[in-house]
């Protein structure tokens, strides 16, 4: 609930000795409009959008108009806190053994499980032996789930589809198939549950929320409860069928203004330390659940001098039973980005992402298989165990044959 506090007194300048009817009456008609004023704020809420500089710029679930240059935006606060933080570094522990690791992986991306034309392909796929594995987007990066979930934050947000069975059908068909099933998690990345449930996300030094350059908000790597929900949503979609679990983007936003950003509990403890007690409770709530953990990790971090997004390659890789690792687009030449990141993180094997664009032919998806599963045979590999698999990811994986 929003306060409004005045300071001093409120002086109407005039004829100060005059005590008649309309003196009286343009004081009340005053007091009137600052209580109704009062009135509108606090009612508004969370429902109002400021700028930095305190500015009213729309309310908050009114749609906007597309701007080209980078927000610098804040969101007026939940009234409700949190003091719940992810546990301390004492408290981080890896487990004893690495989760085991499982056969090659050829793999596709379906990012909705419900469409004909993707189950039918992947189905296809599978019976001709192309493929062993379909990963599926389950929990968007807008932060919309793609069944329905029992967890608070989930019904709190409203994040869950209308029905699930549809979705329940296509990965019941999928498993029948004989498929190794993982779900894609968008873990921290989420627009919508920390505008709903506000305490959960990164904020600046005010409490306020903080938005990256696109207005995408994003869920809080030192929230216990966040870090719990992204853990129960994980073992959900494990008693729902899935094998595996592939979280996506575990780390703290590296894009837009960060240096707004605020962490109180930054002054004990790391973000590697936070991302690796948050993958400490996500494996186990998953492995609990019979499933296993994975981690896709973005190039752009990994392969360059960014900062900030407590992604520590060797503590992943133990926390994790599969890393899997972005290539250039289009291209299957080129083996230099990820190498020296193994290499240097000791990491004997990972699984290697591709995104087509749709323009390869089903002769050159073909030929890049086929170079993506000969690779520990070239010189640039000799210090590598194996690549443990390939997914594809795009639009052009409907060209397979």
């Amino acid at each position: 609930m929003c306060k409004i506090k005045t300071k001093g007194v409120i002086k109407i300048r005039g004829y100060s000795n005059y005590r008649g009817r309309n003196s009286f009456r343009s004081r009340f008609l005053f007091v009137l409009i600052i209580i109704f004023a009062a009135a509108a704020v606090i009612f508004a809420g969370n429902r109002l959008l400021f700028s930095s500089d305190g500015g009213l710029l729309a309310k908050l679930f009114d749609q906007q108009e597309e701007q080209t240059d980078p927000p610098a935006l804040i969101i007026v606060p939940s009234t409700e806190s949190s003091s719940e933080t992810v546990p301390s570094s004492e408290a981080t522990t890896l487990p004893e053994e690495p989760i085991e690791g499982s056969a090659y992986l050829r793999s596709i991306y379906l990012p909705d499980a419900t469409n004909s034309e993707a189950l039918e392909t992947a189905l296809e796929l599978a019976a001709n032996g192309s493929i062993n594995a379909v990963v599926i987007d389950m929990k968007h990066d807008d932060g919309t789930l793609a069944y329905i979930s029992e967890t608070d934050f989930a019904v709190t947000a409203g994040v869950n589809p209308e029905d699930d069975e549809s979705v329940r059908s296509s990965i019941a068909s999928l498993k029948d198939a004989g498929l190794h099933l993982i779900a894609r998690v968008s873990a921290f990345k989420d627009n919508i549950v920390p505008r709903k449930i506000q305490y959960s996300s990164v904020h600046v030094r005010s409490g306020v929320i903080w938005l990256d350059y696109n207005y995408h908000t994003w869920l809080d790597p030192y929230s216990q409860s966040a870090c719990e929900y992204i853990s129960s949503v994980s073992a959900e979609l494990c008693e729902l069928g899935f094998d595996e679990i592939l979280l996506d983007h575990v780390q703290f936003p590296t894009v837009g203004k960060t240096n707004l950003l605020y962490y109180e509990d930054e002054a004990t403890i790391s973000r590697e330390e936070a991302i690796s007690s948050f993958l400490d409770m996500a494996g186990r709530s998953v492995v609990d659940a019979g499933g296993t953990l994975s981690v896709m990790l973005d190039g752009d971090i990994v392969y360059s001098d960014i900062d900030g997004s407590g992604q520590e390659l060797s503590t992943l890789a133990n926390l994790s039973n599969r890393l899997y690792f972005t290539r250039p687009e289009n291209d299957a030449s080129t083996d230099e980005p990820f190498i020296p990141a193994l290499e240097a993180a000791e990491i004997s094997d990972a699984v290697v992402a591709v995104t087509l664009d749709g323009s390869e032919t089903a002769d050159e998806i073909s030929e890049l298989i086929d170079s993506l599963e000969s690779v520990p045979t070239g010189n640039t590999f000799s210090e590598l165990e194996s690549i443990s698999g390939w997914l594809l990811l795009g639009s052009g994986l409907y060209d397979i044959e």
